[in-house]
């Protein structure tokens, strides 16, 4: 390039600092935050770090022989597929936590027990969030997606009960509820379905997801 020495150096500093900040755009403002989540879905920038390998190919085979870019469609077709297959699990994930939602939003409006509990407490399960049987075969011919789906990624928050009219499920901690049934404030389960409980102490209600242990494949069934 034309120019000093000076301005060269200066240019040549800012192509070496390219890849680095590349890099630290991966975790992004991640990197500033105390968040005990550090998966997959937190990397915001690793598609600019995707796009940036994606060009340096596209150059460097441009460069051997121009035709050898359109090897290239392999990877961004994979993308897409892949974009696509983790599209179809959200939307199981979304199929299944209105599932969960509805069966917790019909007892609380029927049972005699809890039409009157001013407030309930969500207690998620250990586990996380990855059961999901619809998106098994997915996730089985690509594992990465189950990576990124994330532990962290639980079942149902307490935000999904206002769309089924339901103001008044927050959500809750497992130690403090802990802490209830190790003083004795917590009784028997006033409802035991299959995939959680609800109780009541004093004037709330807790309803405690429990860990699911069944197979996601539908053909393990004889």
């Amino acid at each position: 390039m034309k120019g000093g020495v000076a301005s060269k150096f200066i240019v040549a500093v800012l192509y070496l600092l390219g890849p680095l900040i590349l890099l630290l755009s991966i975790p992004g403002v991640m990197l500033f935050l105390a968040e005990p989540n550090l998966d997959a879905r937190t990397y915001f920038g690793f598609s600019a770090v995707l796009i940036f390998i994606l060009f340096l190919n596209y150059e460097g085979l441009g460069r051997v022989f121009s035709a050898a870019r359109w090897v290239l469609v392999i990877p961004i077709l994979f993308m897409f597929a892949f974009c696509y297959a983790y599209g179809q699990v959200i939307i199981a994930k979304k199929e299944l936590e209105m599932a969960m939602a509805q069966y917790i939003a019909k007892d609380i409006v029927s049972e005699g027990a809890l039409k009157s509990i001013p407030v309930f407490y969500l207690v998620g399960a250990r586990t996380g969030g990855n059961w999901l049987p619809r998106g098994h075969d997915a996730m089985n011919y690509m594992p990465v997606l189950r990576y990124i789906l994330s532990s962290s990624n639980v079942l149902l928050h307490p935000q999904f009960f206002p769309r089924l009219g339901i103001n008044n499920v927050v959500g809750g901690h497992r130690d403090a509820f802990n802490k209830l049934v190790a003083s004795g404030s917590v009784g028997l389960p006033i409802l035991d379905t299959k995939y959680y409980w609800v109780y009541v102490a004093s004037d709330a209600g807790y309803i405690v997801m429990k860990e699911i242990h069944d197979s996601e494949n539908y053909n393990d069934n004889p």
